[in-house]
């Protein structure tokens, strides 16, 4: 048991946020870049210039989910 009276052994963040999604901390950045793309792109002009805003957060995305996520899940999958 640890000092909040849990067991530490047999429970794994089953509660509160972490019931939802595993990795909140992900989501927000990838809430964060793709909030700076739309900022940033609300003040370009031209559909080409724009998407080129949208790069960022797209590739954050995938880095974070294709290569962190899977890295930190088989890591913990070990456990």
């Amino acid at each position: 048991r640890n000092k909040f009276g849990h067991n530490s052994q047999t429970t794994w963040i089953q509660e509160g946020l972490w019931k939802h999604s595993r990795h909140p901390n992900f989501f927000g950045e990838i809430t964060l870049w793709t909030g700076l793309a739309c900022v940033c792109a609300s003040g370009l002009e031209g559909t080409l210039l724009q998407s080129l805003a949208f790069v960022s957060p797209i590739w954050s995305a995938f880095f974070l989910v294709f290569t962190s996520l899977m890295l930190l899940e088989k890591r913990l999958d070990r456990r």
